[in-house]
């Protein structure tokens, strides 16, 4: 990544986890009534995995039937940076805006949270008022991901549920990370007999 900006090997930990969750997304074509809509709990303007989520989402519109930027009501901040709603709609992404967490749960698929924003060498903490516990009402097969280390936006009461996918959000993306160091270091055909 690139400090503040870009954090592209989570964006790819977080797709690969969908894909894992449901491999019928990683065909070139998915069916209108196999898309998922995405709800995504943070400042795409100001965090660095929300952004880079979303651009990486803008390479694949044909998995997505909506992605919802969920924020907090009394934002500040502009949702997104100049371009960057205009960028992601360009590409195919269906983006709505909502403030109330509890109306959307019911129909999202994949449920991404994030409260902290690197700023220079300290954080800024963004949505503290929602919090992601087993007593919402996620759809029965709805996953949950985290780039981790969570806050109080996450509570531990999920880790024993089936929603809870950022811990294997977490193993798949020391696996991803370390075949990418092995293409950068020209090292690939070292580690293909293993595979």
């Amino acid at each position: 990544g690139n400090g503040i900006d870009e954090h592209p090997t989570q964006a790819m930990a977080d797709l690969y986890t969908i894909f894992k969750w449901r491999p019928s997304l990683a065909c070139a074509e998915v069916s209108a009534k196999d898309r998922i809509r995405i709800g995504v709990i943070g400042l795409p303007s100001r965090m660095r995995t929300v952004r880079s989520l979303l651009r990486i989402l803008s390479k694949f519109p044909q998995i997505l039937e909506e992605v919802v930027v969920i924020h907090a009501a009394e934002v500040d901040e502009p949702l997104f940076a100049p371009g960057q709603r205009e960028e992601l709609e360009a590409s195919g992404v269906s983006i709505r805006c909502s403030s109330d967490l509890a109306d959307e749960i019911p129909d999202l698929d994949v449920v991404y949270i994030n409260a902290i924003a690197w700023v220079g060498d300290s954080y800024e903490v963004h949505g503290g008022g929602f919090r992601l516990t087993r007593k919402l009402p996620f759809k029965p097969e709805a996953i949950v991901l985290h780039p981790l280390a969570r806050g109080p936006e996450l509570s531990t009461c999920l880790d024993d549920t089936p929603h809870n996918w950022y811990f294997s959000q977490a193993r798949g993306a020391v696996f991803l990370r370390m075949a990418l160091l092995t293409c950068m270091v020209n090292r690939a055909e070292r580690v293909m007999d293993v595979i």
